[in-house]
């Protein structure tokens, strides 16, 4: 463990720098963008998710009308795919306007990034950092919770599933968060990964962090581990819209939907 039982809670800016899982860059960062998607109303919008960035701020939508201050508004034509896998596109690989920059810093619409995280992750030093996941450690035992707990074509999951167990996936071979993700430019080794990832997204369940847990196992890939969890960490809150308030959001919108016509 990096920080040592019975050590206090520190506030973020008094993290030592070794306390972050990462090495320093050794070469310099100067072009980074945080971003954040928000498709098909399903939850409030969070306009303060990305106060804190001291750069460039993006918002990828299929919403027009959408915008959030101080951020640029990205427009998804959608390639008619519904909003839960075209969501995923820039989630998976930051592409478009994204694609200028040194370092990319998803961030799950539920989360607030923290003051200073922007200057920590520039040190980062591997081209792919994120979270080790809060409660599992296993593709196998993520694939049960979503089918008891997420809206998902079971059968789709299933298929999933049944291939990497035959790919011969051991159990608890790690399991890791979609909803923070850290990128340097898509390039060799980190591009090779993502169009892996957007593949087997696009061909099994909606649920990338299975896919995403089994193809590092496959590829041997090795991510750079920030230091906490998605709860307790120096980088961002999570989640700051509680499940009441999503509920309460989604009871909102369909009462106000306009009624199906006859036909």
């Amino acid at each position: 463990r990096i920080m040592r039982r019975g050590h206090r809670r520190r506030d973020a800016q008094n993290y030592p720098d070794h306390y972050f899982g990462l090495q320093k860059a050794r070469h310099r960062v100067t072009r980074v963008a945080v971003y954040s998607c928000y498709y098909g109303a399903h939850e409030p919008l969070n306009h303060l998710a990305m106060a804190e960035a001291d750069c460039d701020r993006f918002i990828v939508t299929d919403n027009p009308d959408i915008s959030v201050d101080g951020a640029t508004t990205i427009v998804d034509d959608m390639m008619d795919l519904p909003p839960a896998i075209a969501s995923r596109r820039y989630k998976l690989c930051p592409q478009g306007p994204l694609s200028d920059y040194d370092l990319t810093i998803y961030l799950d619409n539920r989360s607030a990034l923290k003051p200073n995280a922007i200057q920590r992750l520039k040190e980062v030093e591997a081209p792919f950092s994120l979270f080790r996941h809060h409660q599992r450690d296993c593709v196998y035992r993520e694939g049960k919770a979503c089918r008891r707990n997420k809206v998902i074509d079971k059968k789709r999951l299933d298929r999933q599933i049944a291939r990497y167990r035959q790919a011969g996936l051991p159990r608890n071979s790690g399991l890791f968060c979609g909803t923070f993700l850290v990128r340097k430019r898509i390039e060799g080794q980190l591009a090779d990964f993502t169009h892996a990832w957007v593949e087997h997204f696009l061909h099994y369940s909606e649920r990338d962090q299975i896919s995403l847990g089994y193809l590092a196992w496959r590829q041997k890939y090795e991510f750079g581990i920030l230091y906490g969890n998605l709860a307790d960490n120096p980088f961002m809150r999570w989640p700051v819209i509680s499940k009441t308030e999503r509920a309460a959001f989604r009871a909102s919108v369909e009462n106000h939907a306009p009624a199906t016509p006859p036909g």
